[in-house]
């Protein structure tokens, strides 16, 4: 009899791990509140369940029998899977109060005020702007809801009004209520997701993160980064400080990175696979199956890399979307890019209205490049050469 996998959501996000655990051999059930998300038709049992509801879960993982269960690319889905992992004694996870440590920000930011973690500076939820901009100095901040990915709630304040208005939607928007306020830090955004045994990194990828109309929403990536290699070096070397002070277990933890010239800061640290298809581009420049070796980690099996970090491929990862409002007509691709294209999904029906251009998310497409100057030039304008016509 196959054994059982519970994957918490069956977004295009998932689709890399429902299509690894099948390969396995694995039967998979996802859960979610849509079930019209692409990734359902590809596991062989849908329960429409929010993955957040972690009691909920812990129901119908009980009742499915399940052997394991794999969490999202959502903060929100880990912190339910590691509450039924810790319950039925299920492989991959550290501790719920460890989980809750790295992915509800409140809890993350005092745990790496405790142990001098280089995140941007945090303040009292409860001060007012004449308050912080008084005491530090600051004019620019940044407000969040503290469990909440994707960049859901997120808005920049510079004065009075706007810190006000912010603080309300990121509160609205919070599951919990619950916001933080943050040192506003100019930089390019980045990511580093590696792997962690033994809490020491024994591989590790990198890319640039881009966004559009929306600042906080990632929108398309480019890998290798611009990091400098002093950048990483440290980066390196904290992530294994981190993984030491919480005494992590072995498996995945994915960084967000905000670097300029002189610092580079860690805006967040996750423990699940990325989403828009992250492991795709993650395999085509390593030939590490990556989301199999996620579905290993959260089925208990001993994973083991042997891969050097330095990569003659470049590759990248671009979202599908809209350039305004409106009905979708048809997606345009420019000549210029097509030939870079090695791989697709596209999720846009037709004659699709388009409310929320600047969130919203219809395709991925993966490209690869003949050398830097051409990725970086092309990504560049990525928006003008692959989008839907409204």
């Amino acid at each position: 009899m196959k054994k059982i996998i519970l994957i918490l959501n069956g977004s295009h996000s998932e689709i890399p791990l429902i299509k690894s655990a099948k390969r396995m051999g694995f039967r998979v059930i996802t859960t979610g509140n849509d079930p019209t998300q692409i990734g359902h038709k590809y596991s062989d049992q849908f329960i429409k369940l929010d993955f957040s509801k972690k009691k909920l879960i812990l129901n119908i993982a009980r009742k499915n029998k399940i052997n394991f269960i794999c969490p999202p690319a959502h903060d929100l889905g880990i912190v339910t899977a590691s509450y039924v992992a810790e319950k039925l004694k299920l492989p991959g996870y550290d501790t719920y109060k460890k989980t809750q440590t790295i992915h509800h920000k409140n809890k993350f930011k005092r745990f790496c005020k405790h142990i001098n973690f280089k995140t941007p500076k945090t303040f009292n939820q409860n001060h007012s702007y004449e308050h912080i901009k008084k005491t530090f100095n600051v004019d620019k901040m940044i407000i969040k809801p503290t469990d909440m990915g994707g960049g859901k709630g997120i808005a920049i304040a510079e004065d009075i009004d706007t810190f006000k208005e912010a603080i309300s939607v990121a509160r609205k928007v919070s599951k919990s209520r619950n916001i933080i306020i943050e040192d506003y830090v100019e930089g390019q955004l980045h990511s580093l997701t590696t792997y962690i045994k033994n809490q020491k990194i024994i591989f590790y990828h990198h890319d640039n993160e881009l966004t559009y109309k929306n600042p906080f929403n990632v929108h398309s990536s480019f890998a290798p980064s611009t990091l400098s290699k002093k950048h990483l070096k440290n980066l390196i070397i904290e992530l294994e400080r981190f993984s030491r002070k919480l005494r992590l277990v072995d498996g995945i933890l994915h960084a967000q990175i905000i670097a300029n010239k002189t610092n580079a800061f860690f805006i967040e640290l996750t423990r699940r696979c990325s989403g828009d298809l992250y492991p795709l581009p993650v395999e085509h420049m390593t030939n590490i199956p990556w989301s199999n070796i996620i579905i290993d980690t959260f089925t208990g099996k001993n994973v083991l890399i042997c891969k050097s970090n330095n990569s003659n491929k470049l590759c990248a990862r671009h979202c599908l979307t809209a350039l305004k409002n409106g009905t979708a007509k048809k997606i345009f691709i420019d000549p210029e890019i097509r030939k870079n294209i090695i791989s697709q999904i596209v999720f846009l029906k037709k004659s699709q209205i388009i409310r929320n251009f600047a969130n919203q998310k219809y395709g991925v497409f993966i490209l690869t490049f003949s050398n830097s100057n051409e990725m970086k030039e092309k990504m560049s304008k990525i928006n003008e050469l692959i989008y839907i016509e409204t």
